[in-house]
C-alpha cells in the first residue's frame, strides 16, 4: 500500500500573569495524525484522525504548595479507537469512529515541608487527579453468527448501534499520590500509589466486558554515598506492588453467536485479561565516576 498525508497543525494560546503567584491561560490547537502501519494493513481505507483541542486553566506558584488546574475538551473526527479485538498475530485492532470527544479536568500539585536548617524539603506530597468523560456519539458493531461447522451465516449477523457510549480503555478517573521523605542527607524514600477506575474492553459500555477498578503502590528507597572529586555510589531498592494487589490493566474481547437446530444462541462474550505481577523486588547500584 502507498498512502500519503499532508497536515498543518496550528496552535495558539494566551497566558495572563495576574501577579508572580497567579496565572490564567487558554489555548486552542488543531491536530491531525496519520494511522499506523498496522491500521492501514488491516483496513486500506482507514482515515487519518482530526482533533480540535480547547484547553484552559490556572497556575499557582508557591514555595510550599504549588498547583495547576487544567480543563480540556477534545473533539475528534475519525478518531481511531481500539475495538477490543486482536488480529491473527496479536495486534490490537483500531477503527475510525466519525464523531467522538474527550473532556475532563486535571489537578496536579505538591505540598512541601521544610526544615529550618535545610534549603530542600524534608517531606513532600505530590498528587494528580483526572476526571474525564470519553464518548463516541454513535458506534456500530456487528456480531457474527456461526453454524455447527463454524461457518458464518451472513443472514444472521447481528448489527447494533450504541449511542453516547464510552471509548474503550478510557477510565473516567485516574489518581496518583506520592509521599517523598528525605530524613537524612543522601537518603530518599518514596511511596507512590496509583488508582484507575473501571475501563471497558470495547466500545459498547458493557460492564461484563470491562476491567475492574484497580490500584497499586510502589516503594522506592535510595541512599547515595558521596565520594571525593564529585563521585558517588547510590544503592537503591524498589518494591513494586507493595501490598500485593491482584489486578489486570489490559485485555481483549470478542463476541459470537451460534446457530444450531434452527435456533440462534444469545451473544457469547469471550473476555481475556492480562494479570499483573504481585509484589516484586528490584535492587540496583549506580556508580558515578
Amino acid at each position: 500500500f502507498n498512502r500519503v498525508w499532508h497536515f498543518i497543525n496550528p496552535k495558539g494560546g494566551v497566558t495572563v500573569a495576574i501577579n508572580n503567584n497567579h496565572a490564567l491561560y487558554t489555548s486552542v490547537a488543531v491536530a491531525n495524525r496519520e494511522p499506523s502501519r498496522e491500521d492501514v494493513a488491516y483496513n486500506k481505507d482507514v482515515q487519518h484522525e482530526n482533533m480540535i483541542d480547547w484547553e484552559g486553566g490556572y497556575k499557582f506558584k508557591h514555595r510550599n504548595f504549588p498547583l495547576q488546574l487544567n480543563g480540556y475538551y477534545m473533539h475528534y473526527k475519525n478518531q481511531l479507537v481500539l475495538t477490543g479485538q486482536l488480529d491473527d498475530v496479536g495486534n490490537a485492532l483500531r477503527i475510525n469512529v466519525p464523531s467522538s470527544f474527550r473532556a475532563g479536568i486535571e489537578l496536579a500539585g505538591s505540598v512541601f515541608f521544610y526544615d529550618k536548617m535545610k534549603e530542600n524539603p524534608v517531606f513532600s506530597i505530590n498528587y494528580n487527579f483526572t476526571f474525564s468523560q470519553n464518548k463516541i456519539k454513535n458506534y456500530s458493531q456487528t456480531t457474527f453468527t456461526y453454524d455447527d461447522d463454524y461457518v458464518p451465516v451472513d443472514s444472521l449477523k447481528l448489527s447494533e448501534t450504541f449511542t453516547n457510549t464510552n471509548i474503550s480503555f478510557s477510565p473516567d478517573f485516574i489518581a496518583g499520590l506520592e509521599l517523598v521523605a528525605t530524613p537524612l542527607k543522601g537518603l530518599r524514600i518514596a511511596l507512590a500509589t496509583k488508582a484507575v477506575s473501571r475501563q471497558f474492553l470495547d466500545n459498547t459500555s458493557n460492564k461484563q466486558k470491562s476491567l475492574k477498578p484497580y490500584s497499586y503502590s510502589n516503594l522506592n528507597a535510595a541512599y547515595t554515598f558521596t565520594l571525593p572529586k564529585d563521585r558517588s555510589i547510590t544503592l537503591s531498592v524498589l518494591v513494586n506492588n507493595l501490598f500485593n494487589f491482584k489486578y489486570e490493566n489490559n485485555g481483549y474481547t470478542f463476541a459470537e453467536r451460534y446457530y444450531s437446530g434452527g435456533e440462534v444462541s444469545p451473544t457469547v462474550n469471550y473476555n481475556y485479561y492480562y494479570p499483573q505481577a504481585g509484589i516484586n523486588f528490584l535492587a540496583g547500584v549506580m556508580v558515578k565516576l
